[in-house]
C-alpha cells in the first residue's frame, strides 16, 4: 500500500516538472534578454550569442510555428527587448 502510494506521488512529481521546467524555460527569455540588452556592447554581444546557444529550440519553434513566434515577440517586448 504504501510503496503504491510512494509510486503515485513520485509519478505526480515528475509530471509537475515536466510542465514547470518547459515553463520556466520559456518565461525565463524575457528577463535574460533584458538583462543583456543593459550590458556593455561587447560584453552584451558575447553573452547574446551565448543565448543563442542556450535558446536555439525555443529560437526554432518561434521562426517554424508563426502563431508562438508572434507570443515569443510580444513577450520580449513587454521586457524591453525590441
Amino acid at each position: 500500500m504504501a510503496d503504491e502510494q510512494d509510486e503515485k506521488h513520485s509519478r505526480s512529481i515528475i509530471g509537475a516538472w515536466m510542465w514547470v521546467a518547459p515553463t520556466v524555460y520559456v518565461l525565463s527569455t524575457g528577463p535574460i534578454a533584458r538583462i543583456a540588452t543593459m550590458l556593455p556592447d561587447e560584453l552584451g554581444r558575447s553573452v547574446f550569442y551565448g543565448l543563442i546557444i542556450l535558446y536555439y529550440p525555443l529560437l526554432f519553434v518561434a521562426v517554424t510555428w508563426k502563431p508562438f513566434g508572434d507570443i515569443l515577440k510580444w513577450y520580449l517586448k513587454l521586457w524591453g527587448f525590441f
